[in-house]
């Protein structure tokens, strides 16, 4: 479905399919499933109605339906892939089974949905409402607010998100304040770039890798391993995890307070006064302030902690500690 540019009429054109064993049966379900359009010009409707007793033949249709630009659109359907292309209203989907497409949209897009291969949309200027259960969900150049609200098994891709986003999944919750850069999340992995918080994300077992983040940054999961490089100006951070080891690479002349520990793991001080390890056993915390930043908090019930200085991004060159 796409919007027909200067034009004050919808045109609707495509074919059906009935697939039954018998050509007569065929015909009649034919007959009895007519394409049907009915409203008035502010409000039209159109539908494949099909008969209930032609339950037992498989009917399809496919449809190319162009609108006036500044139309909203509403879709109600059991099965079937949805493409809508430039239009200048909202987007309001409901569907059993459907992959979704929605692309140049102006107003907003909320899409309900019992199961969806995909769900990609792009250019869309308003408000985005996910909610359901599928696989992949595609979001890039969203201007308004973003809630996703299901379970996913895919990977979400979020990239140029003006305004905030809330995830919330079965195995994880998020939000962010504005992703200008790209946000990757699988069941196992997230993978975050250019992201503004303040920011927070718990989950299950998965392994986590932020660079070049600003705001505040809350992270708590239970399985995986933690690997942070923020930029500049630095937010507070606070990570927790149950299992699994903490990287964190401070960018040059951050300013920050420091409180690291781990219940059973590795943790060193790469920095000079100011800085002292605290050891019992396997158990060990590091405190310490470089000027008046803000706080930083790692902690791990079972891992390694690494501070380290980051170099870089234009050398090839390992992370190195910060000097002694």
């Amino acid at each position: 479905m796409d919007a027909a540019a200067g034009a004050d009429e919808v045109r609707v054109s495509g074919h059906k399919t009935v697939r039954s064993t018998d050509q007569t049966q065929a015909d009649k379900s034919n007959d009895a499933a007519p394409l049907d359009i009915s409203g008035d010009p502010s409000n039209l409707v159109i539908r494949v109605r099909r008969d209930q007793s032609q339950r037992f033949e498989r009917i399809s249709a496919t449809l190319d339906i162009s609108v006036p630009k500044g139309s909203s659109v509403e879709v109600h359907g059991r099965t079937g892939d949805l493409d809508i292309n430039d239009i200048a209203g909202s987007v309001a989907i409901t569907s059993d089974n459907a992959g979704v497409r929605l692309k140049n949209i102006g107003g907003a897009a909320r899409v309900d949905l019992n199961r969806s291969d995909v769900v990609h949309m792009s250019g869309v200027k308003g408000e985005v409402e996910i909610k359901g259960h599928g696989s992949d969900v595609e979001l890039e150049d969203i201007g308004g607010p973003v809630n996703v609200d299901g379970a996913y098994n895919g990977t979400i891709e979020l990239r140029k998100l003006a305004k905030p986003l809330h995830f919330n999944g079965p195995r994880a919750n998020l939000s962010i304040e504005a992703v200008p850069g790209e946000v990757s999340m699988s069941l196992g992995d997230f993978n975050g770039t250019k992201i503004t918080g303040p920011t927070h994300l718990t989950g299950r077992s998965r392994d986590v890798e932020i660079s070049d983040f600003s705001g505040p940054l809350e992270i708590s999961i239970d399985r995986g391993d933690l690997n942070l490089r923020p930029g500049l100006p630095l937010g507070s951070i606070q990570a927790h995890l149950r299992s699994g080891d903490i990287r964190l690479s401070l960018p040059a002349g951050a300013q920050f307070s420091l409180n690291a520990s781990t219940n059973n793991g590795a943790i060193s001080n790469p920095f000079d006064g100011g800085f002292k390890i605290e050891a019992s056993g396997r158990r060990g915390t590091l405190r310490g302030a470089v000027g008046a930043g803000p706080a930083i908090e790692l902690d791990t019930q079972r891992g390694d902690i690494t501070v380290q200085k980051a170099v870089s991004a234009s050398v090839n060159a390992p992370l190195e500690k910060l000097d002694q």
